[in-house]
């Protein structure tokens, strides 16, 4: 791709998506974004020194490819980082803090990943009213036990709700799955006592993890009541604690993900390399799993598509997940189109026009391709202090190769 400067107008997109293609447009040149890129470039000799010249940056070597389906069986996951289950210890916590009345600090809005595990950590025992099957057997019954058929919900990429069982998780414990291409807007259960589908859950955070609860309840109609087969009070109210089923959602990871540390020329000469922080890994059908950490830029930032800060749930002038005046948010994951990792589309909108940003062969870079262990700089801290054999990696790529073993954790969120 050309290292042009997009024109594009701010009512091209919607929702959050390029409308138009930056591609189509390549050969709409800019001159300012030409000044704007000679001043990076000045920027980073005065600061690194000369680049070498055959320089790529992290993005020289293939990348291995994930396979796209559902993955249902566990001898299936080789690819993966699966989760470790859930212990004793923490499913105990879990369900403590599940039981009582909830502190609002902890409740997540909303998680957004495509690709993530869902484990099991417990159901609750109240016992609730009496109620009969229709024999006219009256019975009491806990609420958990009716409980079954995990669902998400989520709005596809042509807007279509879709509806997904989570397989395979119905048993009482000791339960992952590794859901694939699927979504997290929201989260609901069968009923099997009033025949419906629910959907009220909570999200909390509990040491930087998350889980989601429901708290069961039963609603019949007057109508259905009327059948003659339901007798006594079959209503049974929610009581407003959310213990009767309580699962663990885990990012998934490929196991050879790259993470991508990005400048986004918001302000020149910083280079934080944390305007934007993701990990990537290509799977066989021209897309990629984006997983999106951090934030440090306050432009509206795309990768693909999505605008991260968005996908992240907070405003666009909000910095995430970068130490100082950031706030925390969950991570989030989605798929985006591209023949490989070098190439995802990071696009930033920044004074009526889009520019992409580049990692060019020789040249000062605006993204660079790192290993997943890599930590990204807190909010105006140089890699170079962070990293001190980055500026001979800058300047001799293979005899610096594992620059990011050498760390100054001062400057590290």
């Amino acid at each position: 791709m050309k290292n042009v400067f997009f024109k594009m107008m701010v009512v091209g997109m919607t929702s959050g998506v390029f409308v138009g293609c930056a591609d189509s447009i390549e050969d709409l040149y800019d001159p300012a974004y030409a000044k704007m890129k000679q001043q990076y470039q000045s920027q980073w000799e005065q600061q690194f020194g000369d680049i070498d010249p055959n320089h790529t940056w992290g993005f020289g070597e293939e990348e291995s490819r994930a396979t796209r389906y559902a993955l249902t069986s566990k001898n299936d996951w080789g690819s993966y980082e699966v989760p470790a289950d859930p212990d004793e210890t923490e499913i105990e916590k879990v369900m403590n803090v599940f039981s009582q009345p909830i502190d609002s600090s902890m409740v997540v809005e909303q998680i957004k990943l495509s690709e993530f595990f869902v484990q099991y950590i417990g159901k609750g025992y109240d016992t609730l009213t009496t109620w009969a099957d229709q024999n006219g057997v009256i019975s009491q019954t806990v609420g958990s036990s009716k409980m079954d058929q995990l669902r998400v919900q989520y709005t596809d990429a042509n807007g279509v709700l879709c509806d997904e069982h989570v397989n395979n998780f119905n048993a009482d414990q000791g339960r992952t799955m590794l859901m694939l291409q699927s979504g997290t807007e929201r989260f609901g259960y069968f009923n099997s006592l009033d025949q419906k589908y629910h959907y009220e859950s909570i999200i909390l955070k509990i040491d930087d993890a998350y889980y989601v609860g429901f708290d069961f309840y039963s609603f019949f109609s007057d109508q259905e009541q009327g059948k003659g087969y339901m007798y006594g009070s079959q209503n049974v109210d929610a009581d407003g604690i959310y213990n009767d089923w309580v699962v663990k959602i885990v990012p998934a990871v490929y196991k050879e993900t790259k993470r991508i540390v990005c400048e986004d020329l918001g302000t020149i000469g910083d280079f934080d390399f944390n305007d934007v922080v993701f990990d990537a890994y290509m799977v066989d059908d021209g897309e990629a799993v984006v997983t999106v950490l951090a934030a440090g830029g306050t432009l509206p930032i795309y990768v693909g598509d999505v605008e991260v800060h968005a996908a992240m749930g907070v405003e666009t002038n909000v910095m995430i997940n970068t130490g100082g005046n950031s706030v925390t948010a969950p991570l989030a994951n989605f798929r985006v189109a591209t023949t490989s990792i070098k190439d995802i589309p990071v696009r930033v909108l920044g004074n009526d026009a889009v520019y992409v940003l580049q990692a060019a062969e020789g040249q000062a870079p605006q993204k660079i391709c790192v290993p997943t262990t890599f930590q990204w700089c807190v909010e105006r801290a140089n890699i170079k202090d962070a990293y001190p054999a980055f500026e001979a990696w800058s300047q001799s790529e293979e005899e610096n190769a594992e620059w990011y073993n050498e760390v100054n954790t001062e400057y590290l969120k």
